[in-house]
């Protein structure tokens, strides 16, 4: 529907961003089809960022030198370009998702719980609320590019208010693709209205996730 918005959110929230059609169409092909120059260049530049595929997608019958020379020019030559160094000193969530192992920062590559480890790993995680949805994504990228789950990437986490919540989660070994289910409905169940909320919604939801007599003493690792 050429809504940029939306696709933007479908991103996010963990689309597939090569899954071609039934016509073998790749998202990044159909987006190359749309009229509108601004939407059309909006669209090819951010499925790039996030690594999509761009490869024409085969018609039934026809190999793939055998399409047009124009249609093959006019995809490839819009947003070809590769997308721009990383630094790793200004991470961003689309970049994260597709560092290869050997530019990954060193506290990834060390968190293995190696017994040789000098330092402790701390994952200090901040409040805000529904917001939580973004350290969510955060996480989300980090395991991807680690390999490895949150719990056993890091040593200690820390949380204020809603963080505090995503570290039980953490503890409690639930998976981040469900915590972000289970943002969702916080979002319709405990923060609704004006602030400041009303606490009984969030202990009753919270007794729901984590078991009404979870005790802190009960916690091993992380710490």
């Amino acid at each position: 529907k050429d809504n940029v918005e939306m696709i933007k959110a479908l991103i996010v929230f963990g689309a597939e961003v090569d899954t071609p059609n039934d016509f073998g169409e790749t998202p990044a092909f159909i987006a190359s089809k749309i009229s509108k120059l601004v939407t059309r260049k909006t669209l090819l530049t951010l499925l790039r960022t996030v690594g999509a595929d761009y490869r024409l997608p085969l018609t039934q019958g026809a190999p793939l030198e055998q399409c047009s020379t124009t249609t093959h020019h006019s995809f490839f030559s819009l947003e070809r370009s590769q997308p721009p160094p990383i630094s790793l000193n200004n991470l961003e969530l689309q970049d994260i998702v597709h560092i290869p192992r050997s530019r990954k920062p060193a506290f990834i590559l060390s968190s293995m719980r190696d017994e040789k480890r000098t330092h402790d790993h701390l994952l200090c995680l901040d409040g805000g609320g529904v917001k939580g949805l973004v350290i969510i994504q955060l996480l989300i990228a980090i395991e991807k590019a680690s390999g490895i789950t949150t719990k056993d990437l890091f040593d200690w986490v820390a949380g204020t208010s809603t963080g505090g919540i995503l570290t039980l989660a953490i503890l409690h070994s639930k998976s981040m693709a469900y915590m972000r289910g289970v943002y969702f409905r916080m979002k319709d169940e405990v923060f609704r209205g004006s602030r400041p909320y009303e606490s009984g919604p969030l202990e009753e939801f919270l007794k729901r996730e984590f078991g009404e007599h979870t005790k802190m003493t009960d916690v091993k690792k992380p710490k």
